[in-house]
C-alpha cells in the first residue's frame, strides 16, 4: 500500500505523454501468478503497445516502460495511424479502459511453484503491454493522468477502488462458505449410495468371504476328518441327494466318536476358525453404526473402494486404511 500510496502521490515523470498504468505487482493475480522482477537494462525501455493481445493486428503504438517510487508502470503512446489507435486512445482518455496486462517469458531462472497453486516468476522480459478489458492482474490499472489530478478525485477513486475490492472479497467469502456448505452434504449422499447398494447386493456375496474362510481352513487330516463329520452332519439335516454316498462313511465317524476322538473334535471346532469369527462379529458390534457408515464412505471415496468392497472390512482393517488417508 505504501508504493501504491507513492504512486498515486507522485509527480508525472517528464516525457511522459499519456496516463500512467500499473504494469505488474508483487501481490498474486487472479491465475495466482506472480511477477517479482523485470529484466531490463536500465531505468526505462519500450515494447509494441497492442490492443487486447492481438499479437495479428499492427501495434497501435508503444508502451514506455519505466520505474516510478520503485515500481515498474507504463505511459502508452498512441500513434493513432489507424481507426483501433484512435478509438482505444480515446477509450483511454475517457476513463473507459483504465486496465493493462503484459505478455512476459521467464528467463535465467524457472518459475517456483507457489503455495496457492500458481507460480512465482523470479525474472520475466516484457514482450508486448495491452490495453484490455479485464487485466490478469487486479493491481495492472491506470494509476494517473499525465497532468495534475485534483486531489479530491484521487481521494474518490481511491475510496470506489477500496469499497468494490471489499465488495468482492464480501462475495468470495459467500461462495466459500457455500462451497463448504456442498462438502459436509457430500458424505451423506456417499452413505445413501453406499447403503443402496448393500440393499441390491445379493445374499450370496455377502457370505462369500465366510465360505471362502471354511474352505480355506481344510489343511491337516484332522480337520479333514472333522469337516468330514461335519458335512455328513449337514446332508442328513438338510436331506440332500448327498446323503446316500455318504452312508458309508458313518460307521466310521461312530467308531471315531467310541474310541474318543469326539473331545478332540470338539476343541479342534473350538481352537477352528468360528471363535475368530465370533471375535470379528464382536468387533462389529463395538464399532458404532454412525462411525462404521462414515469409515466407509471416506474409504470409498479416498481409495477407491465399491460399497461392497468396503461393507465386507472388519473394523480393524477399516480403522487401518482410514489412518493411512492424509490429515
Amino acid at each position: 500500500m505504501k508504493s501504491f500510496r507513492k504512486l498515486l502521490e507522485s509527480k508525472p515523470t517528464e516525457g511522459t505523454t499519456g496516463p500512467v498504468f500499473r504494469i505488474t505487482s508483487t501481490n498474486l493475480d487472479r491465475h495466482k501468478d506472480r511477477v517479482l522482477a523485470i529484466k531490463a537494462k536500465g531505468e526505462e525501455f519500450r515494447v509494441p503497445l497492442l490492443w487486447n493481445h492481438d499479437s495479428w493486428s499492427p501495434a497501435i503504438g508503444f508502451a514506455r516502460c519505466f520505474r516510478e517510487a520503485g515500481e515498474w508502470v507504463m505511459g502508452p503512446v498512441f500513434d493513432e495511424a489507424c481507426d483501433t489507435s484512435k478509438m482505444v486512445a480515446a477509450k483511454v482518455k475517457a476513463g473507459t479502459l483504465d486496465q493493462c496486462s503484459i505478455r512476459f517469458v521467464p528467463c535465467e531462472t524457472e518459475p517456483v511453484p507457489n503455495k496457492d497453486g500458481g507460480y512465482d516468476f523470479p525474472l520475466v522480459e516484457v514482450l508486448e503491454v495491452s490495453i484490455v478489458n479485464i487485466a490478469g492482474n487486479q493491481d495492472a490499472v491506470r494509476l494517473r493522468s499525465a497532468e495534475a489530478v485534483d486531489e479530491d478525485e484521487e481521494k474518490q477513486y481511491r475510496t470506489a477502488g477500496l469499497a468494490f475490492r471489499a465488495k468482492v472479497e464480501g462475495a468470495l467469502e459467500e461462495l466459500r462458505a457455500e462451497v463448504k456448505k456442498l462438502h459436509k452434504l457430500l458424505p451423506d449422499e456417499e452413505e445413501e449410495s453406499l447403503e443402496e447398494e448393500e440393499q441390491e447386493q445379493p445374499e450370496e456375496e455377502r457370505e462369500a468371504p465366510e465360505e471362502e474362510e471354511r474352505d480355506g481352513a481344510e489343511a491337516s487330516p484332522e480337520e479333514e476328518e472333522r469337516d468330514g463329520g461335519e458335512e455328513d452332519e449337514q446332508a442328513l439335516s438338510e436331506n440332500t441327494p448327498e446323503e446316500e454316498p455318504k452312508s458309508d462313511e458313518e460307521p466310521p465317524a461312530e467308531d471315531e466318536q467310541e474310541d474318543g476322538e469326539e473331545p478332540p473334535a470338539e476343541d479342534e471346532q473350538e481352537d477352528g476358525e468360528e471363535p475368530p469369527a465370533e471375535d470379528e462379529q464382536e468387533d462389529e458390534e463395538e464399532l458404532p453404526e454412525e462411525e462404521a457408515k462414515s469409515l466407509r464412505a471416506q474409504v470409498v471415496k479416498h481409495l477407491g473402494f465399491t460399497p461392497a468392497q468396503a461393507k465386507a472390512l472388519s473394523p480393524a482393517d477399516l480403522r487401518g486404511y482410514v489412518a493411512l488417508l492424509p490429515g
